[in-house]
């Protein structure tokens, strides 16, 4: 078998792991990276992307990474909570009105990040089709009534999470969580990471290969789920009743899915690659128009926090706006020069003068 890419002889004991899987294990195709301080130490890929061994695994494979998702998921609601826009301890039902059923009004934000929400499941039957209908998982959660009182227990929302959380972001922005995430950080960060995949990459996804049925006598899950199918568990696996279907993680429908347990993420040493350029830029962008912007909105807060002085009145503020507006005329090269920074002086409200019957 042979390995592509590249490794850092310090860890060769990965590659060697990794080669042990295609030898030993009957692995098909896959992708390993390792990232160390900033730098990439592993980053190596071999096999096929396909089970009849047709399509070489290459360095830009795209791969269903299922539940992963939710992670990312959690750091779209993160963003708007650290722009102000959402409060994990507020009611779901401030930002979804529909959610205030059930005995839901109260339930806070937070429940849907930790898994305490107690909807794991929906409890009536669906339709086959519902797991790719948002508006009718959306509203069915909005029906459902609690498993257990929110927040007095875990209960992993296997397939729930990505439309409870979702739906919050898209009453929030106005956009699908799919959506909100590539305007926000997966174009802005260069990152070949998708919640709800375009069709023109599904030449570059890696087809799932099915695990072979446990042997008789040997442990199921899902046999043993399904021997009480009204259960949490068994709800919370197969209703809708799709999930059962053979091929499902290998179709249009599942790859196009915003839900956060079916997206496909790029090797991962190339998304760490991204990052770095993608921060590098935003330095090297860096204009005096941010200063200037800066210093601005320093001037307002200071006169807003003198009642005396209007805020173009204290000569200090005036000189920093001064230093701004001619730092912003100068050329571009000399203006990304390296220089050192200096600290600005601490803005002080004016004394007022003593008159001569105060001195008396």
């Amino acid at each position: 078998m042979k390995i592509e890419g590249t490794c850092d002889p310090k860890f060769n004991r990965v590659k060697d792991a990794f080669a042990e899987n295609f030898e030993q294990r009957g692995e098909v195709g896959a992708a390993a990276a390792v990232t160390l301080d900033g730098k990439s130490v592993v980053d190596i890929w071999a096999g096929h992307a396909d089970k009849a061994k047709t399509k070489p695994w290459n360095r830009d494979q795209l791969v269903n990474v299922y539940s992963t998702t939710k992670g990312v998921t959690a750091i779209c609601a993160h963003r708007l909570a650290d722009q102000g826009k959402l409060d994990f301890d507020a009611p779901v039902a401030k930002y979804w009105p529909e959610f205030a059923q059930a005995g839901k009004e109260k339930l806070p934000v937070r429940f849907l990040m930790s898994h305490q929400a107690g909807l794991p499941a929906v409890r009536k039957q669906l339709d086959a089709d519902a797991l790719f209908n948002w508006n009718t998982m959306t509203a069915a959660l909005a029906e459902q009534e609690p498993w257990w009182v929110p927040g007095t227990k875990h209960g992993y929302h296997a397939l729930t999470f990505g439309y409870l959380v979702g739906e919050v972001i898209r009453r929030i922005t106005g956009k699908s969580p799919g959506t909100y995430f590539r305007d926000e950080l997966a174009l802005p960060l260069g990152l070949d990471f998708h919640i709800g995949l375009d069709a023109k990459h599904d030449e570059r996804v890696a087809n799932l290969i099915a695990a072979p049925l446990p042997a008789p006598g040997e442990p199921n899950i899902f046999a043993d789920i399904m021997k009480d199918p009204e259960s949490v568990t068994a709800k919370a696996f197969m209703n809708p009743p799709l999930m059962g279907k053979p091929g499902l993680v290998n179709s249009r429908e599942w790859r196009g899915a915003e839900n956060s347990g079916r997206q496909r993420p790029r090797h991962r040493a190339l998304a760490g690659k991204a990052l770095r350029r993608a921060r590098a830029r935003r330095r090297a962008r860096r204009h005096p128009r941010d200063v200037l912007e800066k210093h601005r909105t320093m001037l307002r807060r200071a006169g807003q926090r003198s009642r005396h002085l209007s805020v173009h009145q204290h000569p200090l503020l005036t000189r920093l706006h001064d230093v701004a507006a001619r730092r912003l005329a100068r050329p571009q090269s000399e203006i990304l020069r390296p220089s050192r920074r200096r600290r600005l002086p601490r803005l002080r409200r004016p004394q007022k003068q003593k008159s001569d019957s105060d001195t008396q």
